[in-house]
């Protein structure tokens, strides 16, 4: 989960996978925003991509669209308790 500030100064949390680590998924201009990991979870590549299938679904309702476009901007969603809940039990569900 990134926190993100948008360009009119909203913060919005972003969620998606990488096979790089992130600074490097966000270097240059791949991405207009700052960003700050606040959390990870990290797994073989198929069940990552399945457990964030599964979140975005169950967070659909929570959608956030950026200002600026951006890969991965499909992948955003506000700010609140229940995204940040929803990865921690997802984190809990599927790591040892």
């Amino acid at each position: 989960v990134l926190k993100i500030i948008d360009v009119d100064g909203s913060v919005f949390y972003k969620i998606g996978i990488t096979v790089s680590n992130v600074d490097k998924r966000f270097k240059g201009s791949r991405t207009p925003y700052d960003h700050k990991l606040l959390d990870s979870i990290r797994g073989e590549a198929s069940l990552i991509y399945d457990l964030e299938k599964d979140l975005h679904y169950e967070l659909k309702s929570h959608k956030y669209k950026p200002t600026v476009f951006f890969q991965g901007s499909t992948e955003c969603f506000i700010p609140c308790k229940e995204v940040i809940d929803k990865f921690k039990t997802y984190k809990l569900k599927h790591t040892i």
